[in-house]
């Protein structure tokens, strides 16, 4: 099993993976300001967390999201900033990649 770290400079790319990979997404994301990065399409996350840069309240850190690579195929994540109560608006950033099983 290998760990596949991706992050933001990853998107729009397609990256070759093995079956049991795990691939680890990293993004910039400040909740307090409301925006959390949410899954827009693809599969859900077998791991979701939130790490600050440092433990002052407030503090920008990054979204961790896992995923295990499936035994066969192609498997799309997409994801966008978003404030979950501004449906409709268009998202302040967002990110894609496609992960090809080999």
């Amino acid at each position: 099993m290998t760990e596949i770290a991706l992050t933001q400079a990853h998107s729009g790319q397609t990256v070759a993976a093995r079956p049991g990979d795990v691939v680890i997404i990293r993004l910039a994301e400040n909740p307090t300001t409301g925006y959390r990065w949410e899954i827009a399409s693809g599969p859900a996350p077998s791991g979701d967390e939130f790490s600050g840069s440092s433990g002052a309240p407030g503090a920008a850190g990054e979204r961790v999201l896992r995923f295990a690579v499936p035994p066969a195929g192609t498997m799309r994540v997409s994801a966008e900033l978003r404030r979950a109560w501004e449906a409709g608006a268009v998202p302040q950033a967002r990110f894609e990649v496609i992960i090809e099983t080999h």
